[in-house]
């Protein structure tokens, strides 16, 4: 997520519509055993958009102690995780904006945490030095 947060967030973008689609038949379908299916299926979903949320919050603390070096790791994880959570309650912007988007982002991670998938950090080249 570092390194390439596009490619988490669209990861989460396929991860979610491949998941919303047996979701939403699950749930259509008047069989009892289907819907709980369904709804379990989302349950599991939402889980493990969580897993990627803590994720979330962790990375936002790397930043919070980067700014400032007197904060402990644990501190600045629940100033990470608490900015996260106050962000998608703040309303309209909060509820359409930032938390789609962590939660896309929070799936994508999580997939590629799973599949054990870790982007390579850009190397630059360094410029040759100038003849003289």
């Amino acid at each position: 997520m570092e390194y390439t947060p596009w490619k988490t967030f669209w990861a989460g973008a396929v991860v979610l519509i491949a998941v919303t689609i047996p979701i939403v038949i699950l749930i259509a379908i008047p069989l009892a055993p289907a819907k709980v299916l369904g709804v379990s299926l989302l349950a599991l979903a939402l889980s493990i958009a969580c897993i990627g949320a803590a994720g979330l919050a962790a990375r936002m603390a790397e930043q919070l102690r980067a700014g400032s070096s007197s904060l402990s790791s644990g501190a600045a994880f629940v100033r990470g995780a608490l900015a996260l959570e106050l962000a998608a309650f703040f309303p309209m912007l909060g509820w359409f904006v930032v938390l789609p988007v962590a939660f896309i982002v929070s799936l994508g991670a999580t997939f590629f945490a799973l599949f054990r998938w870790s982007p390579r950090q850009s190397v630059q080249q360094p410029l040759p030095d100038a003849v003289h």
